[in-house]
């Protein structure tokens, strides 16, 4: 293993390598098509597959560990996209993590590359390991436990391998942190744009007709509302983080705009839990940046009444225009907002009854659960995937007890302490906007995530992974670091 701060410098890779590149390039390429001929796949899916594996080609051939991390991030923002093969669903950010995981190794075969202690490896193996105990043990439906239990290690791979080529490619790591915002800006515009032309007869994706009276919201590249709820919750707070502090990105119109349309894609989401996890992201940062001269100065008063002005006079009436005009009701977002923390009232109807059956369940085998989505499809607001239990916690005890609670609940806090720690240690303005809005949006995305759970797609650990690589490197990138806290 490596430390940090070493050099990772090393030869290229070699002749045999490359060719070795190509090899595994062709071969993934007759995989999926050989898939496709055999499972009779459908046209649009048969596009979806060739595209990636063209993709996967270029990426083999010609571009580096950098641009193949891109690429990965970008893909978990894109959940929707499946590929449906028997008893598997494969995502853009799978094939993607296939393509460089096996780059990566061949680079460290080859010395180009090191390996890097990762921080939370253990509590990650520990959930991962009880997931699959529980499940051999208990599961009524092994088949669905397995596969969940294998898509869970994928993306706990996409955590690590995101630390790891952070942690390496430092130019790619001070990069980073605008890569992270332009995608969700442009995720965001993406979703609005879906929403604004969805009444005229095209859907381009990024928005649908959701239930509760609430009318079109939107989506982005994910799978539903609350996913890209809570992703623009994460980009708002980075960018929030950034207008506080007063860093280089502070250049008034341009993190204003960027800023304006996040937030707008967060509120037509109709997420309460996004919202919820927003507003105490956004008092921390205020809590803990202290913005000068003082949140509650004259000038920080004024501050506050403009932005409340907006809220209440351009940004409500607008929610409940969108809400009236896309099959919703006139006070769709009034309504949303004066039951913004009762779940029993609109989408979050019947939530508790199936918590309550979750919790019920959990109390036959307390400490190890009953397996990964175990609970009975037949179970009122199951699925054929299984019961989705909203919130994160419930989820843990009903599938892996009390152990697999308490090791992701050491995920949470440590990833919280992690960019503590490197935010204490940062002295300049960039490095420190950074790190406190990263850490105060894994804040925002645990507390959404018991109402809204988010941990079952990729975007979450590849975004607990920047955190990691931001507070752990972010400081000993500038030019006079304070020394580092032992770990």
């Amino acid at each position: 293993m490596t430390s940090y701060g070493e050099s990772a410098a090393g030869p290229p890779l070699s002749d045999n390598s490359q060719k070795l590149r190509i090899i595994v390039a062709l071969v993934t390429i007759a995989g999926i098509l050989l898939g496709l001929f055999v499972t009779r796949m459908s046209a649009g899916n048969i596009i979806i597959a060739v595209a990636f594996a063209g993709t996967l080609l270029v990426m083999v051939l010609g571009m580096d560990l950098r641009n193949g991390w891109v690429i990965l991030y970008f893909a978990g923002t894109i959940s929707a996209i499946k590929i449906q093969s028997g008893i598997f669903d494969f995502r853009p950010d799978q094939l993607v993590l296939i393509w460089i995981g096996i780059v990566w190794l061949l680079a460290l075969v080859a010395g180009k590359v090191h390996m890097y202690k990762v921080p939370l490896v253990f509590p990650l193996t520990g959930l991962l390991v009880i997931n699959f105990v529980s499940s051999i043990l208990y599961s009524p439906d092994k088949l669905l436990s397995y596969r969940s239990c294998f898509l869970l290690a994928t993306y706990f791979l996409m955590y690590i391998i995101t630390v790891q080529i952070l942690v390496e490619k430092r130019d790619l790591l001070r990069r980073s942190p605008f890569i992270f915002v332009l995608i969700g800006v442009m995720m965001s515009l993406y979703a609005l744009l879906s929403l604004a032309i969805f009444n005229t007869g095209i859907d381009l994706r990024g928005a649908y007709t959701a239930a509760a009276g609430v009318g079109t919201i939107t989506r982005g590249g994910f799978e539903e509302a609350n996913i890209m709820g809570s992703f623009t919750a994460v980009v708002a707070l980075m960018l929030l983080a950034h207008f506080i502090e007063g860093s280089r990105w502070n250049k008034g119109i341009l993190l204003a705009a960027g800023f304006s349309i996040v937030s707008l894609a967060l509120l037509l989401s109709f997420t309460r839990g996004a919202w919820i996890g927003f507003a105490v992201g956004a008092v921390l940062l205020v809590l803990v940046q202290r913005p000068p001269g003082n949140i509650f100065s004259p000038k920080g008063l004024a501050l506050i009444l403009v932005m409340t002005g907006l809220f209440a006079f351009i940004a409500i009436p607008l929610g409940n225009y969108v809400g009236g005009h896309t099959g919703g009701k006139e006070t769709a977002l009034s309504d949303r907002l004066s039951n913004l923390v009762d779940f029993s009232q609109g989408s979050g109807e019947g939530r508790k009854e199936i918590e309550t059956r979750a919790i019920q369940a959990w109390q036959r085998n307390p400490l190890t659960g009953n397996g990964t989505y175990s609970l009975p499809q037949q179970e009122p607001g199951t699925t054929a995937q299984g019961a989705w239990l909203y919130s994160s916690i419930i989820q843990s005890l009903q599938d892996t007890g009390i152990i697999g609670t308490v090791f992701l609940i050491w995920i949470y806090f440590e990833g919280i302490m992690i960019g503590i720690n490197g935010y204490r240690r940062c002295n300049t303005r960039f490095w420190k906007a950074t790190i406190i809005g990263a850490t105060v949006g894994w804040i925002a995305m645990i507390t959404s995530s018991q109402s809204s759970s988010v941990f079952w797609l990729s975007f979450p650990w590849l975004f607990l992974g920047l955190l990691v690589a931001w507070a752990t490197l972010g400081p000993i990138l500038e030019e006079n670091p304070k020394p580092a806290i032992p770990r």
